[in-house]
């Protein structure tokens, strides 16, 4: 009996945050659509459960399976089976079989928020071909799964650092976990310790059904304090002296720009769960905001002001037009034979030179957005090319959810005529402002925010520029919106 032990969880999960299991599906109205199953309903592959295991297990490297290290020799399978997680219904139940959904619950799944987002440049517009989708499964989701760890000795102690891999604060599974998604906590697990050898009918009859538990077999696994990975700073604003806007990007029957919303699960303590929508300030608006404004702050500290980099730019242009116009060598001819030809030589070096577009972006583009390197320090790098692997970041944003009864405003605008100081036909629109009291922001990081870390001092700068209300967050801060002011920041070890 090759693998005599065997080690059986079926764990249920609760998505903390929003969820972005991405798909290679294509669909002409989404950019990044959610991956989903035989029934249509999103689910998390076992191969995301897997790979989270891998990285935060590296002294365990060798029980999920190795490649062959030559032609010679045999691959090693995984001691490590991960089922497929599928969706709880409201009864806690999933569904492992194609189905016709019926059930009102699991026909919410059926329309899911789509995130829009796109990158803002150095004049504080949108980039050009920037923008972009993202679907996500409703933060509260549940999902429940079975893990097995087939082994020929006993690893009581290997499966115990298994099951608590899943109890640290960096238990992100799928896309965007520096976006704020993805993030999950564990609500339960049952699980057995089987030796074949006394247990083998226990477990030939343990039923694959995830809805079929033998309790009497089962045991709750005792939860173990939280591996904190991640530092976490809690922030309290107050927005008492400003309206807030966080556009949806459409209106309704009232207004042109109304505020971003989505619905979410929140569950009692028996388990029964409840739609709640609610207002959304998504964390990546709040990201982007910081991010340039620690750009800002990088520039200033390290003396990158325009005048410093006109010189260098001046002499690099100079040097080279002068390569391919060779300026520096021209000599008048003696003849007048030759000076003609000179002439008409340097007219159409003219001609060209006025047509030499002067780039005066590259003077900038190594200090502005993403090639900040305040900036990439802390919020990473895109992967653009198959050499640019890019880098990940090391704070997350937390999005920030408001009651849907958050008091609002309608402001109402129009368009002046500057030679009549009348109104312009067509030019009223209007849109809904939330009247915010208090909120906290939450920042999750892989190191101490302080102005001595040289990776986060920036980013401290930054806050505390929040702080004082002259960082404002949302759309339409242009018309005095989005003005948020300190209450006092904790930090929390026990959350």
């Amino acid at each position: 009996m090759e693998f005599r032990y065997r080690y059986v969880a079926q764990i249920v999960v609760e998505a903390l945050t929003p969820l972005a299991i991405g798909s290679d599906s294509l669909q002409y109205d989404q950019d990044a659509p959610v991956d989903k199953d035989f029934n249509d309903l999103p689910y998390i592959p076992g191969t995301a459960i897997t790979g989270y295991l891998q990285k935060q297990l590296p002294k365990l490297e060798s029980l999920f399976g190795e490649k062959p290290d030559s032609n010679s020799d045999e691959p090693k399978g995984s001691n490590i089976i991960v089922s497929e997680a599928f969706l709880m219904d409201k009864k806690g139940e999933v569904l492992q079989q194609p189905k016709i959904i019926k059930d009102e619950f699991l026909k919410k799944y059926s329309k899911l928020p789509i995130r829009q987002h796109t990158a803002i440049n150095e004049f504080g517009a949108a980039s050009d071909g920037s923008k972009f989708d993202t679907e996500i499964v409703f933060k509260g989701s549940r999902f429940k799964f079975e893990i097995e760890l087939q082994v020929a000795i006993k690893m009581d102690a290997d499966w115990k650092t298994i099951l608590n891999a899943f109890f640290q604060n960096n238990f992100y599974l799928g896309a965007g976990e520096f976006n704020n998604f993805g993030e999950l906590k564990v609500i339960e697990i049952k699980e057995k310790a089987f030796d074949l050898k006394k247990d083998l009918d226990n477990y030939s009859g343990h039923n694959v059904d995830l809805n079929d538990v033998d309790d009497d077999i089962f045991k709750p696994y005792k939860k173990p304090k939280i591996n904190r990975i991640y530092n976490t700073c809690y922030l309290k604003l107050s927005g008492k002296d400003s309206f807030f806007h966080f556009g949806a990007g459409y209106g309704d029957t009232e207004v042109d720009n109304i505020n971003y919303s989505e619905l979410v699960l929140e569950w009692s303590a028996d388990n029964k769960p409840t739609w709640v929508e609610k207002f959304v300030i998504p964390g990546t608006s709040i990201k982007g905001t910081l991010a340039h404004r620690v750009a800002f702050h990088y520039n200033k500290e390290n003396n990158v002001f325009v005048e410093n980099l006109i010189p260098a730019f001046e002499e690099s242009v100079s040097k080279q037009l002068n390569k391919k116009y060779k300026i520096d060598n021209f000599k008048l001819a003696d003849s007048i034979a030759a000076l003609e030809k000179q002439k008409s030589q340097l007219e159409t070096h003219l001609k060209a030179l006025e047509k030499e577009a002067l780039n005066t972006a590259i003077l900038f583009e190594d200090y502005i957005g993403i090639n900040n390197k305040g900036v990439t320090g802390l919020f990473g790098t895109a992967k653009d090319s198959k050499k640019d692997k890019g880098s990940k970041g090391t704070i997350i944003i937390k999005d920030i959810y408001l009651p849907i009864d958050t008091p609002q405003t309608i402001f109402t605008h129009n368009k002046i005529d500057r030679y009549t100081g009348g109104t312009i036909d067509t030019a009223l629109f209007n849109e809904k402002v939330l009247a915010i009291d208090e909120v906290t922001l939450s920042i999750k990081s892989t190191e101490k925010i302080a102005e001595t870390n040289e990776t986060t001092k920036y980013l401290q700068m930054t806050l505390n520029d929040l702080k004082k209300g002259m960082l404002p967050l949302g759309g339409l801060v242009n018309k005095g919106h989005g003005i948020f002011t300190e209450l006092k920041t904790t930090k929390d070890e026990t959350k």
